[in-house]
């Protein structure tokens, strides 16, 4: 069963080396990115999880592990398995996609529709670190700065100046998110945006710690002992042009609900080698 899984995510991927191309992420459409692994079990022909409960995929070398350099499919992928952004991707009852509270427990929205107060959960960074909301406040103002040159940055103008200090017209301290107090985040919007939650599992809203940004600079994201992690699993090897190995991380708040032990991201170049590889078992 865990070589049949394997063999089917893979080529899933593989068909998204010819469709992507590697190349830029299609911006509007987040969906991908949002969804998690970790947040649907794999099951074999009986109904049962995979005793072995590990997944090997593959992928082209990502670019750096960063939430506000990078841009592409990969990138986004491994980010989206160790962080926790204040919303998640889910499917409703009916098929659709639904945004579900994630690293906030709950938020509210404005009568007139331009503020949203985000109350965070209990959780931690892997190093046993609280995640507040003053990280949620630097990661989104370290995209918006426009020495960061984040690509992703055009999707927070909704937030109210965003734009201007994006430009350079305006300081970011005029940007319109606050950290009321370590649990507690506000954003408030230039005008009403219905489709606002829709970014809040995006990697261009997650958190960032400050003190490791300052701490290692250009390297960020560059290897995995530059990376850290408040999702679901933790990067815990990154064999450049090789894989990247993922293992669960037990400090997540929700780490009974993750089935998967480890993910193994075998990267591959050329994806006619991949297919080969998985063709030969």
């Amino acid at each position: 069963m865990k070589r049949k899984l394997a063999l089917l995510l893979a080529l899933v991927l593989l068909l998204s080396v010819f469709t992507a191309a590697c190349g830029k992420e299609e911006p509007t459409d987040v969906k991908k990115e949002e969804e998690k692994v970790a947040d649907e079990p794999k099951e074999g022909s009986d109904g049962d999880i995979d005793d072995e409960q590990y997944i090997t995929l593959t992928i082209t070398e990502p670019q750096a592990i960063d939430p506000s350099t990078s841009n592409d499919i990969y990138s986004g992928d491994i980010l989206n398995e160790i962080t926790e952004g204040l919303g998640r991707l889910e499917t409703g009852e009916d098929g659709g996609d639904i945004i579900v509270p994630a690293g906030a427990e709950d938020w509210d929205v404005s009568d007139d529709g331009l503020v949203w107060t985000f109350h965070l959960r209990d959780y931690e960074w892997e190093d046993g670190e609280p995640v507040t909301a003053h990280d949620f406040e630097y990661g989104i103002k370290r995209n918006i700065n426009p020495e960061t040159a984040a690509v992703f940055a055009y999707l927070l103008y909704p937030i109210k100046n965003a734009e201007a200090c994006n430009s350079g017209e305006k300081d970011l301290d005029e940007l319109g998110v606050k950290a009321l107090d370590d649990k507690t985040l506000e954003i408030t919007l230039e005008k009403p945006c219905a489709y606002f939650d829709k970014f809040l599992p995006h990697r261009i809203m997650y958190p960032q710690r400050k003190d490791l940004v300052e701490q290692w600079g250009d390297k960020v994201g560059s290897e995995a002992e530059y990376t850290i992690s408040c999702g679901p699993f933790k990067l815990t090897e990154w064999t450049h042009k090789s894989e990247l190995v993922l293992e669960k991380n037990e400090n997540y708040w929700d780490a009974d609900n993750v089935k998967l032990e480890k993910i193994t991201y075998k990267v591959i170049e050329d994806p006619s080698t991949a297919y080969n590889m998985l063709s030969n078992g």
